[in-house]
């Protein structure tokens, strides 16, 4: 009888492992991640290194893809915790050659917050066809609140990936 949480406690370790692997399984299609991969060479740091996040999902009609440059973490000194963002450029003419239809193609600006909303982010929006199939990208000027960073740079000045 002392040993019988031994194979609740293993149950439960198992189904974690299935719920990471779950997590972990890459349910996009080729051209999707290939879309991904072309779309992150278009991003160009113009002082800082920069590392491309992104995220992407299916949603009713197509895939919503959605692209930014991560956030430099500060760790130590007086500005412990707080994110740099990386200024870049965009080549937005090669972008259109990755699509095969454009239906629309826009800049969304938001120079001043808006009250209700968090801190809305100035984007690039294409909806299109890749690959015969529909999608949706924006390429957006940082990161959202909830993305990690992409560098971490530490009080000794060394700046290593996330």
């Amino acid at each position: 009888m002392s040993h019988s949480h031994m194979p609740v406690r293993h149950l439960l370790k198992q189904v974690e492992i299935y719920r990471s692997k779950r997590e972990q399984r890459d349910v996009r299609p080729d051209w999707v991640t290939e879309l991904i991969e072309r779309v992150a060479d278009l991003f160009e740091p113009l002082a800082d290194e920069g590392r491309v996040g992104y995220d992407c999902q299916l949603a009713d009609d197509r895939w919503v893809v959605e692209m930014f440059l991560g956030a430099t973490e500060i760790v130590g000194g007086p500005r412990d915790g707080q994110s740099r963002y990386t200024n870049f450029q965009f080549d937005l003419h090669n972008l259109l050659d990755l699509f095969e239809e454009i239906d629309r193609f826009r800049w969304n600006s938001f120079p001043e917050k808006q009250e209700d909303e968090g801190r809305p982010r100035s984007s690039v929006m294409i909806d299109g066809r890749v690959a015969m199939h529909a999608v949706r990208l924006h390429v957006y000027s940082f990161p959202p609140e909830d993305a990690g960073p992409g560098f971490r740079e530490f009080a000794d000045g060394t700046v290593r990936p996330a």
